[in-house]
């Protein structure tokens, strides 16, 4: 507890004995109390006092007798904190004392301004009553401070308005915050940069997970130059109504943080602060900023604190390996990012942040066992530690595991369930809105599309409540599939329409470009391939701008395939060569098969057998080596139809196994088709043509009809006619 004398430095200019009088009349009213309620006098100030207490009670107990005995003379006001202090020398250090001291410097004269971390530790609250003064920005103190001042009849009680002007105003109880957290300002040597940007984005997650709140993600602030914007236009650029800036030195051992958070509904920074942390308290750095920020916006903060690790060595390796990983270009940073997150884990091994990094670092890149073992076991801690945030980190890698690598639908949905519980349970709507976006995927997956859907829709509205847009998009392009494999493509148009808005308002190219390819995709599903090619130019123009060369193989196949389907070879023949051109650079022996193949057929078309020939058993070949078996069947396909217009014998034998083959029920009507020329079934004839009349089904009647007239139907139809008519 702290306490003063009011106006006690004027007194000391007009009448040092006087004022010494009262410095001695408050001893003598404090000594005996201290005696009475189990204090001890830490030391004497000029006129304030610091004294300490091994019980809550005691210290306010104590406060409220002494302020009582006061008078008109004697104006004393007295600052209550509880915590743990650091003890050296009789005197006591912290920032307890700090904080304690600076509700006294905003007391009023004969009253006792209280923490509600002291009311929370109170075992007997019994005849105490206490009235709330809110949010406090005090200073030098990296945090807002709840107050309350003691409520008692010989005492003064400060009215809650008297505490308006040094009130932090904050958004109202029905308003969801939203904040942008601009990374940290490195202002020391270059190589301390990643304490900057790794703090930042450990706050900005810890934020994210705290409950409902709306926060920019760090990937969406890098986009932007932001490095010369003011406060307001921050605002405007990331549709925030708060934004925390600050800058960070690494001084020596010490490192400095200042700061700000600034509301744009009232033009002004609601909240500033600066202090010095010694380096080994920079496990704590991160944890104060959280704080601060979450009581600043009226958050109840549940994990601000929850760094995992005591080790600042072991923090400081996790933090230079987030910073790797989000800046990484190359294979090499990827290794490098892996290393200092295993840095961090062998000086801590209990560091579940870093092992929960590390596995991603895995399943991010598709290195399913690797990932599956390290998620396994920090599953068994955390489940130990009862660290829900990290056993459901754990089970969200293991269900994607599930899902993608065994395509074990039943195993992942069991976990995504598991999931959905947790985050529930302690209130982490980022992770509930991704649970639900899992188990609509999952249900999709088994063709539950009424449940899939369900679960789509509840994740878009958790989502669109925190304002995560990356993960809005997301959902609903999964929205826009499970509507597209139920075959309703007007509502599967409706969502990926709705993906491409968010994409182009918020000018992120990649996504844009997704959303254009997925829209093309229903195009030619309804027959209007113009506006299919249309889109899938805008495509190729973004993923050029881009340099993605993955995206831009997959996008010129898909022109160079429509272009086929229409007749219009040379076109196809064009974009699939280009696309094969760069799918080789990337080694994708999957994309490289899909274009030879697709180039062998062109050649089959134009009647350039020998050209097609080459192409088709390089198709074959990689097909076999991954395991592609369908896709095989269908180059083989290929490869006969050649040797059958240039007259060459062929394995017969393979023909009739192939006939047995469950997976020729997958073919398209022209591969259908082909296998009819090959062996003279007409079968194959019948079911070809049944299948391009299946493929007409959901167009428009002049869609219907230009499809029917491409080359490839009219081929089939031809054949159908003469032989059954």
């Amino acid at each position: 507890m702290f306490t003063d004398i009011v106006g006690y430095t004027q007194l000391t200019s007009k009448d040092e004995e006087k004022a010494f009088q009262l410095i001695k009349k408050k001893r003598e009213l404090l000594l005996p109390l201290l005696e009475k309620h189990s204090g001890k006098l830490i030391k004497e100030i000029g006129d304030g006092t610091l004294t300490r207490y091994y019980d809550t009670k005691d210290a306010i107990d104590c406060a409220n007798n002494f302020q009582s005995k006061t008078d008109n003379e004697l104006k004393v006001r007295a600052g209550i904190h509880s915590g743990e202090v650091i003890i050296e020398n009789d005197d006591v250090f912290g920032e307890v004392v700090n904080i304690a001291s600076r509700l006294e410097s905003i007391a009023q004269p004969k009253s006792v301004l209280v923490s509600k971390e002291t009311i929370d530790k109170l075992k007997n609250k019994k005849d105490l009553d206490f009235i709330p003064l809110g949010l406090q920005s005090l200073k030098g103190v990296g945090r807002l401070i709840e107050v309350y001042a003691l409520f008692g009849e010989n005492i003064h009680t400060p009215k809650p308005e008297d505490y308006e002007i040094n009130k932090v105003k904050v958004h109202s109880g029905d308003e969801v915050p939203s904040i942008a957290i601009i990374p940290f300002e490195n202002k020391g040597a270059e190589e301390n940069a990643f304490y900057a940007y790794g703090i930042s984005a450990d706050v900005i997650n810890d934020c994210t997970d705290a409950g409902l709140i709306k926060v920019v993600p760090m990937k969406d602030i890098e986009k932007t130059d932001y490095s010369s914007m003011e406060f307001k236009e921050l605002s405007e650029l990331f549709t925030s109504r708060y934004i925390a800036q600050g800058v960070l030195w690494k001084m020596g051992n010490m490192f400095q943080l200042s700061i700000n958070l600034y509301d744009s509904k009232s033009d002004t920074v609601i909240w500033s602060d600066r202090w010095q942390e010694d380096w080994n308290a920079l496990t704590h750095i991160k944890s104060k900023l959280c704080d601060g920020l979450l009581k600043a916006l009226n958050i109840d903060s549940k994990n601000s604190d929850k760094v995992g690790t005591f080790s600042t060595e072991a923090y400081k390796f996790y933090l230079k390996g987030i910073f790797v990983w989000d800046k990484r270009e190359t294979e090499n940073d990827i290794s490098k990012s892996r290393e200092l997150f295993n840095e961090a884990i062998k000086l801590d091994k209990d560091f579940l942040g870093a092992r929960a990094w590390l596995a991603w670092t895995f399943l991010n890149v598709g290195e399913f066992d690797t990932a599956l073992d390290y998620y396994k076991l920090i599953e068994q801690d955390a489940e130990r530690k009862d660290d829900t945030d990290n056993l459901i980190r754990a089970l969200h890698g293991l269900g994607e595991i599930y899902l993608v690598k065994d395509n074990d639908a039943e195993k992942a949905l069991l976990t995504f369930k598991q999931t959905l519980l947790l985050s529930e349970s302690i209130n982490n709507k980022r992770a509930l809105g991704g649970s639900h976006a899992k188990l609509g995927t999952v249900y999709g997956r088994m063709d539950d599309f009424t449940k899939s859907i369900e679960h789509l829709k509840k994740a878009v509205d958790i989502f669109q409540t925190l304002d995560l847009k990356h993960l809005i998009m997301s959902a609903y392009s999964n929205l826009g599939t499970t509507y597209y494999v139920k075959g309703d493509y007007d509502k599967s148009m409706l969502y990926f329409e709705k993906k491409l808005k968010i994409a182009t308002d918020s000018k992120v190219k990649v996504n844009i470009a997704n959303a254009q390819e997925s829209i093309a995709h229903i195009y030619v599903h309804v027959g209007n391939y113009s506006k299919a090619i249309e889109m899938k130019q805008n495509a190729l123009a973004f993923y050029s701008e881009l340099n993605d060369a993955r995206a831009l193989g997959r996008v010129l196949f898909s022109l160079g395939h429509t272009y086929f389907d229409i007749g219009k070879l040379d076109e196809s023949l064009k974009f699939l060569s280009k696309g094969l051109n760069l799918v080789r650079k990337t080694k994708l022996k999957k994309s490289i098969a899909m274009s030879c193949n697709r180039i062998g057929a062109i050649y089959f078309e134009k009647g350039n057998y020998n050209e097609a020939i080459k192409y088709i058993k390089e198709a074959i070949k990689l097909n076999k080596e991954i395991g592609r078996d369908l896709h095989e069947i269908v180059s083989t396909l290929e490869l006969f139809a050649c040797y059958k217009a240039l007259h060459k014998k062929f394995d017969l034998d393979k023909i009739e196994k192939l006939e047995k083959d469950d997976l020729m029920e997958n073919l398209d009507s022209r591969d259908t088709f082909l296998f009819y020329y090959i062996s003279g079934n007409e079968t194959y004839l019948k079911l070809a043509y049944e299948l391009l009349l299946q493929s007409v089904e959901s167009m428009e009647e002049g869609f219907r009809n230009e499809f029917l007239n491409f080359p490839n139907s009219k081929k089939i139809i031809k054949e159908y006619e003469k032989v059954f008519k």
